[in-house]
């Protein structure tokens, strides 16, 4: 019960390089690291090595050494912040295309890339804040995924019965202890 994006990205590796399953998530990995390098120079030029150094973190080695889908999921990250950060500052079409795909790429990598839409909605808030005016591109991108998510989960209502692919657990928290959990780890993280 997977999202699309990265049995789909290791299809690819493995049609185009005629390789095993196993060795093509690794080549998939190593491409999606090497795009996250690539996103720290665009951003950072000189200074990249230093916050590249992140990724010699044992837990990080963990993610892109396993046959996970973080990997694509970080770089995806990585590719939506830095577009959301340039096109907050060139307002640029470019900008926001790289944001849709990067966004779009976040939504099909993991289920939890949902939270990508609170995100989003941020983030036309603080340019409204910054700018004293909404910015169309980030409202065109949010209603973009939207109408994506919306017809992916239909799709998978369709082949399954369910909106993510698969029967999910019954959670025993519940919603409200499920969110006080969720806001008790981010006040954690800014302390």
């Amino acid at each position: 019960c997977w999202p699309l994006g990265y049995p789909f990205s290791i299809a690819l590796f493995m049609d185009l390089f005629n390789i095993s399953a196993l060795l093509a998530s690794k080549f998939v990995n190593v491409f999606f690291l090497f795009g996250c390098f690539v996103i720290l120079w665009l951003q950072f030029k000189r200074q990249s090595i230093l916050y590249a150094f992140i990724f010699s973190h044992v837990l990080v080695l963990t993610l892109f050494r396993y046959t996970w889908s973080e990997s694509g999921f970080v770089f995806f990250e990585f590719l939506a912040f830095y577009s959301a950060q340039r096109l907050i500052v060139s307002n640029s079409l470019k900008s926001s295309i790289f944001l849709l795909i990067g966004c779009l790429g976040i939504l099909i990598m993991r289920y939890s890339g949902i939270f990508i839409f609170p995100w989003l909605l941020w983030l036309i808030f603080h340019y409204y804040v910054r700018q004293g005016l909404l910015n169309i591109r980030i409202i065109v991108v949010l209603l973009m995924l939207v109408i994506f998510e919306i017809l992916y989960g239909i799709r998978n209502i369709e082949e399954s019965a369910f909106w993510f692919g698969c029967n999910r657990a019954k959670d025993a928290n519940g919603i409200v202890l499920n969110l006080f959990f969720l806001f008790r780890a981010m006040l954690q993280q800014l302390s």
